[in-house]
């Protein structure tokens, strides 16, 4: 093993630094690299010349290169020997040589794997996308984004990034760490530097060397391991009221148990709960249809999903006024490959009079990705994604604000009263040929940086931070920020313990309640202040919902069959109501399965007095199109209306 005495001089130093010399009787430090694996590496699976890839933990500067938190490094695999009856150790030797030294393509950096350490805990923690806590309103420093203008850029936004966005998972600190040391990984041994071209061996005996995704690494480049010490190893010494010999836990741990589920205390007469028994037989005090065939309006429903879609909504600007939003599935140009900003789909709007039942106005919004592309505002607007821009249309769908997006829209969220509007826009972190490999390498989309900005209701940025794009999107109601974290400990469980709480704009905590899931649960919010939970049983996968107070109680309570799926929720500030709405499908669908549209049965929509969970109105319409947001409110209430696949279906709500 190549010595790496130099290196492991950061023993002596705080965070792990390494002493490359005297300066002016001041030793010179460089913090070692920290990592991790992109994907899972087995030796049976890799041949001579596979690249793989990390990821790195934490920024680094050093000689010849800075390396920001998220960049790519590449590694080669120059030796490879599978486990077989003739071959009891299996060996992987890695070179890593290039890097993304501070920009966006790969450069030259040679570098030396020295430890490993099993996976962090991935999933503990926050799961979603945290803002700056305090917000606090348009009295927050931050810079306006004027309401007369037609551009505006967020990109001169100068703001401190709040230190809790970023998912730092740094390298277990041991008193004795030394080169070639593995940490949590059970029989896999490491010799530093004694490969071909400068690479660390990676060997096992009696199995495959196999590293699992997020595996941990230590490198450093190779010009400093090579270098002459300047000075000799001191003993190791604790930081001042440290313990030498503390072990960050690693996930072989055993979890820790999950404190008692508090979230399904469900007490009437302030909470309803849903079932066969209770439920109201549906109306069927219909209104009239809006057939809408002659806007090209034409479902397709034999593509392969996995839930509801995104291309149609409905949404009233005025209780006069029906906006009609969808896919008409017409030819989008394509040349070659796609670049950034190029339009993936168009969707139609369509303007209608309901009263009068006709078409007031039309026109084509295209969109660069398939994403939502709709939220609805405080006053009966929306904010809607066009291009390279976010619109708010009002009534008589009247543009009133244009905001320009410098990157790819990542999420837009609000708070149901409109005081508060999230942005997250994606900050490519590499050239479209390493994305393309990386994409490639992995099977899915590489994770991203993203932007995240908070905004008022005058459309100011009020705080700024960074986030990334693995993170869930922000959940937001009129106090603050509802958080989804999941206890520690639990990777390789199929049913994992989820804790709910409210961080306040003025940065105060409260629980709202735990729970178990057998899926990643879905938490949004809704008019007039109120969290829409779904969640997945763990005894059948079955989905559950909940609808719940800001202060955690619950307002109502659901439980639904496998043929059920789709749920989401909608609300009216003004009337103090909110609609649940559920597919029924015509076989059982798991959470993650692909189905059809035309699998889709009907859909059941049930209206609540908000106060209590009061069932107040129910319909069931046939042949629903495939939306997740294809129903809507009248303002002030009276009326109901749902997108089917060939008509706008009208239901008169009784008033109370």
């Amino acid at each position: 093993m190549r010595a790496l005495s130099l290196f492991f001089l950061c023993l002596a130093v705080p965070c792990g630094r390494v002493m490359l010399g005297e300066t002016h009787g001041a030793p010179q430090v460089l913090v070692p690299i920290e990592a991790e694996l992109l994907s899972q590496l087995q030796a049976r699976n890799l041949h001579t010349g596979v690249v793989v890839y990390a990821r790195v933990a934490v920024d680094w500067a050093g000689p010849g290169c800075v390396l920001k938190q998220g960049a790519t490094l590449e590694a080669k695999v120059v030796d490879v020997a599978p486990h077989s009856k003739l071959s009891p150790t299996s060996q992987v030797a890695l070179s890593f040589a290039r890097a993304q030294c501070g920009k966006s393509d790969m450069e030259p950096f040679a570098l030396v794997l020295a430890a490993v350490a099993a996976p962090p805990d991935s999933d503990g923690g926050s799961v979603s996308t945290d803002l700056p806590a305090a917000l606090g309103g348009s009295s927050t420093p931050g810079t306006a984004i004027p309401a007369t203008a037609t551009v505006n850029s967020f990109r001169s936004v100068d703001q401190q990034v709040d230190p809790m966005l970023i998912n730092f998972h740094r390298f277990p600190v041991t008193a004795n760490l030394r080169a070639g040391d593995v940490l949590g990984i059970r029989g896999l041994k490491l010799s530093v530097g004694s490969g071909p071209e400068n690479s660390s061996v990676l060997s096992c005996s009696g199995h495959d060397v196999d590293l699992l995704k997020r595996t941990r690494l230590l490198l450093m480049p190779s010009s400093v391991t090579n270098a002459k010490p300047q000075t000799a190893t001191p003993p190791y010494q604790p930081a001042e009221g440290g313990t030498p010999g503390l072990v960050a836990r690693l996930v072989s741990a055993a979890p820790a148990p999950a404190p008692a589920d508090d979230v399904d205390a469900c007490v009437p007469p302030e909470c309803s709960i849903v079932s066969a028994e209770t439920e109201v037989p549906a109306d069927s005090r219909a209104q009239g249809s809006i057939p809408i065939h002659s806007l090209g309006y034409a479902p397709r429903l034999q593509i392969e999903i996995e839930s509801p879609g995104q291309d149609e909504t409905l949404t009233y600007l005025s209780p006069a006024e029906l906006l009609v939003t969808f896919n008409p599935h017409s030819l989008v140009p394509r040349h070659g490959d796609l670049t950034a900003g190029s339009t993936v789909r168009v969707i139609r709007a369509a303007l209608v009079d309901v009263a009068a039942r006709k078409v007031e106005r039309t026109v084509d919004w295209r969109l660069p990705d398939s994403n939502q592309y709709l939220w609805t505002l405080a006053r009966h607007r929306v904010l809607v994604h066009v291009g390279s821009e976010l619109r708010v249309y009002g009534p008589g769908m009247r543009v009133e604000q244009r905001i320009a997006l410098v990157g790819p829209l990542a999420f837009v969220r609000t708070s149901p009263d409109g005081k508060v509007l999230a942005v997250g826009t994606i900050k490519e972190r590499h050239t479209p040929e390493l994305h393309n490999k990386l994409r490639e390498s992995l099977g899915q989309e590489p994770e991203e940086d993203v932007e995240v900005l908070a905004l008022n209701e005058k459309f100011e940025i009020v705080a700024a931070a960074t986030s990334t794009s693995d993170r869930l999107p922000p959940t937001l109601l009129n106090e603050g920020q509802v958080k989804l974290l999941l206890q520690s400990g639990q990777a390789g469980l199929s049913d994992k313990h989820y804790h709910l709480t409210l961080r306040t704009w003025d940065n105060l905590s409260r629980s709202l309640g735990r729970f178990t899931s057998s899926c990643t649960p879905e938490v949004s919010s809704l008019a007039p202040d109120l969290v829409f939970l779904v969640t997945c049983d763990n005894t059948n996968h079955a989905r559950e919902y909940r609808v719940m107070r800001p202060d955690g109680k619950l307002v109502l309570r659901g439980q639904s069959m496998l043929k059920e799926l789709g749920h989401a929720a909608i609300g009216d500030g003004d009337t103090k109501e909110f609609a649940v709405k559920i597919f029924q499908a015509d076989q059982p669908v798991l959470p993650g399965e692909v189905f059809h549209p035309a699998n889709l049965q009907s859909v059941e929509l049930g209206i609540y007095r908000s106060e209590n969970g009061k069932h107040l109105f129910s319909v069931h319409v046939g042949d629903p199109a495939a939306s997740a947001g294809g129903y809507a409110l009248a303002p002030g209430g009276g009326q109901l209306a749902v997108l089917t696949r060939d008509r706008i279906a009208l239901y008169a709500m009784p008033l109370e």
